[in-house]
């Protein structure tokens, strides 16, 4: 979500931060060389119009509270980094989708800033990767099988109401379809809707469907205030019912639903909740997804100080990836 305030919710009144309050002398600080086009960190704009996405030389921001926790060997990758490459450079490239992470990306992450839907669909594809791996090794040790877990990619649902039905198949229902015949126990349904009173901010919930019991969980980290419609909720009902609807009038596959009973979704009022002030609604996703994908409970507390820890095993996570990690040469070609 951006970082704005919204009236659907009831925020504390943040915290000066003093050291923004300092001016800072202009002339003390280092030029860049010529024709190199700086972005002055504290002054970013995530977005620039969805016309006009421009290629930029980032400075490594080696102040931020992310990078001062990062591991040695992944802040020398970063610095050599954002001195070669640009904001549109390639950091991470994923097998499946077209996925891909930029330098943007990690830029963002380090800065607290809010997530992309490429950073959410390139973490569940390490994720559920990494998943699969372990229950293939624990099978293997001590011979327990643990649930498959399956994602939709995070534009999925946007194409629900799309007239295009060629669109609609390529980013929704072949995804749903693909999680069916894979008998996946759970599926994953990020979701990125705006909030009724402000239509241009934007929040991360997650949808899962339990297809062994028929049942929907919604988790959204930033819950209304009482009495408060929640509009998120009521995305989140049009993707179960366009989910349902798609399932039984296919007649390929075998539908993880009951045909008798329509469940309500479960809102899962112990999900955990971010700071009123902080853009890590798509983080909080990530950090749910991980824990179905291993077959953990999601606690109901994430503090800030395990959320920062987490965007930096994020960023290691692309850095490290082997070949579909940068490597020098890939954005010289």
């Amino acid at each position: 979500m951006k970082d704005k305030k919204c009236a659907d919710f009831m925020y504390k009144k943040p915290k000066r931060d003093k050291r923004q309050a300092k001016k800072v002398d202009s002339k003390s600080q280092e030029k860049p060389p010529e024709n190199t086009i700086v972005i002055e960190i504290d002054d970013f704009e995530e977005e620039i119009g969805p016309n006009r996405i421009m290629d930029e030389h980032l400075q490594f921001p080696a102040k931020a509270k992310v990078t001062k926790i990062l591991h040695d060997g992944d802040k020398a990758i970063l610095r050599k980094m954002f001195e070669e490459e640009f904001s549109l450079s390639t950091v991470w490239r994923g097998d499946d989708h077209g996925n891909h992470i930029q330098l943007r990306d990690v830029f963002n992450l380090l800065r607290e800033r809010d997530t992309s839907s490429s950073v959410l669909d390139g973490y569940a594809e390490i994720i559920l990767r990494e998943a699969i791996k372990e229950k293939k090794a624990s099978a293997s040790t001590c011979g327990k099988s643990f649930p498959k877990t399956c994602y939709v990619s995070s534009l999925g649902t946007e194409f629900i109401e799309s007239p295009d039905a060629l669109q609609r198949h390529n980013m929704l229902d072949r995804h749903i379809l693909n999680a069916t015949r894979s008998l996946a126990r759970y599926v994953l349904f990020p979701i990125n809707s705006a909030f009724r009173s402000d239509m241009s901010l934007r929040h991360w919930t997650l949808l899962v469907l339990d297809a062994g019991e028929g049942k929907w969980t919604f988790y959204n980290s930033l819950l209304p205030r009482e009495g408060i419609e929640d509009h998120h909720l009521n995305k989140a009902n049009s993707v179960k019912e366009y989910v349902e609807e798609f399932l039984r009038s296919c007649v390929c596959g075998k539908v993880p639903i009951s045909q008798d009973e329509v469940k309500e979704i479960i809102l899962e009022s112990n999900s955990p909740q971010q700071r009123d002030d902080s853009v890590d609604c798509g983080i909080f996703v990530c950090y749910i997804m991980q824990r179905i994908a291993n077959g953990l409970e999601v606690p109901s507390k994430f503090e800030p100080r395990e959320v920062r820890s987490f965007r930096r095993d994020m960023v290691s996570m692309f850095l490290n990836d082997g070949d579909r990690s940068w490597k020098e040469h890939w954005n010289k070609e």
